[in-house]
């Protein structure tokens, strides 16, 4: 019976197949792709899963020496269970074991010719430019706004030296190809590394406060740069260093996110949410019974988005007590929370506060922060927690009051 056998060079990997690809014919053996497949929130891979709904693009070289481009920028999706380009063209592995593919990868696919009917807009890599050698990627004009903070861009690691051969690496005496069997499968194992910062926000309280309610209205980051151009480098590649963010600071590349409660349809239109379930998530309130233990702490958490990896900027803003000047800030990242309380013992308000994630001076002199950078493939989560002071008395007796200090002299008669 006739074999064949994918062979790899590239770095350790774990991988699972949409389905398995059945080998009729060596000439007609097209070149299929496996992912770690599995559900998703929104389009953020939480784990080890990639969603079977999300286009990547593909580049690979191939030739006696592995040069020649074979596929430029081709959208690759999972169709009828199985991860394959895109649309009608379809390629094939080459007969001959001494060619050898390189195949390079990156998530999601940016707008192509098949990509329109495939991929939803706010699915998109946003780019306006993107670039391939075999020892680089390069994305330059990105654009990371509002709709697109739930878009996970990756790269995959390279897969070299890709052929078909036999186990023990010979070819087919008779006929000079690669044996095949109908039996095996082939395919190209691609596995994403994450190339964003994730951000989660976790808001809870700082003690239980019973028949107290706290409503989250939402949560907005401000000031975030939005704007960058992207180098992955393959090969030489620098020690610790392949990923380069370049990222715009100008005044006007900066956005925000309002990022609780999350649209679903953020990005798309009524019918093509992103989640295929048009609603918006409900605010959370974080209330206690009146015999609440002391342990007892509510707390809600976001639904992770994506921002382009950044270097904390310090505000210039000194935030003056009692008033939210904060607010005016247009250099340091910060957010707004939106809250209202309401219960037995509170007046019932709506609090908003903003907070910078790297203060002015005077502000970081007086405060012990942890000033956390935004980094490649980091997934940060934000601990707020929002308290209220109690009402307090200091008793004290003021002295007796004489009527007339300097007193007055009555003289009787006898």
């Amino acid at each position: 019976m006739k074999r064949f056998m994918l062979f790899i060079a590239m770095v350790g990997f774990v991988a699972t197949s949409c389905s398995k690809t059945i080998v009729k014919d060596e000439v007609e053996t097209t070149i299929s792709f496996s992912t770690e497949s599995g559900k998703l929130t929104r389009a953020i891979v939480q784990d080890n899963d990639y969603s079977e709904a999300q286009p990547f693009g593909v580049f690979a070289y191939g030739s006696n020496d592995g040069t020649n481009a074979f596929m430029n920028n081709v959208e690759v999706s999972c169709t009828s269970s199985t991860w394959k380009a895109t649309g009608t063209t379809k390629y094939y592995w080459p007969n001959d074991p001494r060619t050898t593919i390189n195949f390079y990868a990156y998530s999601p696919a940016c707008s192509t010719a098949n990509a329109t009917a495939s991929l939803k807009s706010h699915q998109m890599l946003n780019c306006t430019g993107l670039s391939h050698t075999e020892t680089s990627l390069n994305v330059t004009g990105y654009t990371h706004g509002e709709d697109q903070m739930y878009v996970d861009f990756m790269v995959a690691t390279p897969v070299k030296g890709a052929t078909y051969v036999n186990p023990d690496g010979s070819i087919n005496p008779t006929d000079g190809k690669p044996n095949v069997d109908d039996d095996t499968d082939g395919k190209v194992p691609m596995v994403f590394n994450h190339k964003m910062t994730q951000i989660i926000f976790n808001v809870t309280t700082n003690q239980v406060y019973p028949g107290v309610t706290f409503t989250i209205k939402s949560i907005t980051l401000k000031n975030v740069r939005n704007k960058a151009g992207y180098v992955h480098t393959y090969e030489p590649q620098a020690p610790n260093v392949p990923d380069v963010w370049t990222v715009d600071n100008d005044i006007n590349s900066r956005c925000s996110y309002k990022i609780f409660p999350a649209d679903n349809n953020k990005g798309a239109n009524a019918t093509n949410p992103v989640d295929n379930a048009s609603k918006i998530e409900n605010e959370i309130s974080l209330s206690y019974a009146a015999n609440a233990a002391a342990d007892a702490f509510q707390s809600m958490t976001t639904t992770g988005v994506t921002m382009i990896p950044q270097t904390m900027a310090q505000c210039s803003t000194v935030y003056v007590a009692g008033s939210d000047a904060i607010a005016a800030e247009t250099n340091g990242q910060m957010f707004e929370i939106v809250y209202s309380i309401s219960g037995t013992g509170v007046a019932t308000e709506t609090v908003t506060k903003h907070i910078p994630f790297y203060p002015s001076a005077t502000d970081l002199a007086n405060q012990t922060v942890n000033i956390v950078n935004w980094g490649v493939n980091k997934r940060i989560t934000y601990k707020v927690k929002i308290g209220l002071n109690e009402v307090t008395f200091e008793p004290s007796v003021a002295d007796w009051k004489e009527d007339d200090p300097a007193g007055n002299t009555y003289t009787f008669k006898q």
